[in-house]
């Protein structure tokens, strides 16, 4: 980032959102044991899938086993990996917090950080229809 700080005399403004990593990470294990085991080929249809033939308990303790193991697929997204390289704490900066919008500033970045489902929830489903 300061490479381009400097070759375009001007800070790289970043604009980035996430979910909470609690609903991110339930949502990527369903998705994952469920409907990309399909897509991708791994079983046929859904009476083969994890969700299909695991009962409420198998399900939480596999849940339970690959968060705590950090092995869920869609456990760090594309946040983390910037932040991590930034050395910004980025739970600590917005989602231990009740804010749903951040802007982090350095001498070479800014960065816009919002709550995903504050802004999806802030437009009006007609605004998707507007341009056609």
């Amino acid at each position: 980032m300061k490479e381009y700080s400097v070759k375009n005399n001007n800070r790289l403004n970043i604009v980035t959102v996430f979910r909470e990593p609690v609903e991110r990470c339930i949502s990527s294990f369903f998705q994952s044991y469920g409907s990309d085991f399909i897509d991708f080929g791994h079983v046929s249809g859904i009476e083969e899938t994890v969700l299909y033939n695991y009962n409420f308990n198998q399900l939480k303790e596999l849940f339970l086993m690959e968060i705590s193991g950090k092995k869920l697929r869609g456990y760090d997204e594309s946040v983390d990996i910037l932040f991590n390289e930034l050395e910004i704490n980025w739970r600590e900066e917005i989602v231990n917090s009740q804010q749903y919008f951040k802007i982090i500033e350095k001498p070479c970045f800014k960065i816009y950080f919002i709550k995903f489902d504050r802004l999806i929830n802030a437009f009006d489903e007609n605004c998707f229809t507007t341009y056609k």
